[in-house]
């Protein structure tokens, strides 16, 4: 199964992401953006960083999820590649991230992600599987 696909769009940039659980899905949004942020297959997993995040619904979890995680990117210059999901209700979130500061002599930046917005945001279940798109400002 793949885990996320690009949308075509016309100033920002899209994906579609998809998994078997919620869990899955919050875990597999925040690989696809990592992966267009750099060449992930280069980051190390040597620290892990807890997030824990609150909203009141999913859509707004996920959202608060990913900007958690981004933040950590734009402020500290960390690249995560792995995610792990320990709780998930459907206005908490709490987990971890593992990788490794940015290295400009080992990582290579693909595409510079701004924000994570709500532009088409909604998470769908269908067929057993979740699905959803997400937005990002470039």
């Amino acid at each position: 199964m793949k885990i996320y696909e690009l949308l075509n769009h016309t100033a920002d940039l899209g994906i579609r992401v998809y998994g078997k659980t919620l869990k899955d899905l919050f875990s597999n949004s925040a690989y696809a953006m990592f992966d267009l942020i750099a060449d992930i297959e280069k980051v190390e997993s040597k620290e892990k960083i807890e997030i824990e995040k609150s909203a009141e619904d999913e859509n707004e979890l996920l959202i608060n999820w990913l900007r958690g995680l981004h933040s950590y990117y734009a402020v500290e210059g960390y690249l995560f590649k792995k995610f792990r999901i320990l709780k998930l209700t459907s206005q908490e979130v709490a987990g971890f991230a593992e990788g490794e500061k940015f290295d400009p002599q080992k990582h290579i930046l693909k595409k510079e992600i701004k924000a994570v917005t709500y532009h088409a945001l909604g998470i769908e279940k269908e067929k057993g599987l979740y699905k959803t798109e997400i937005i990002f400002d470039v």
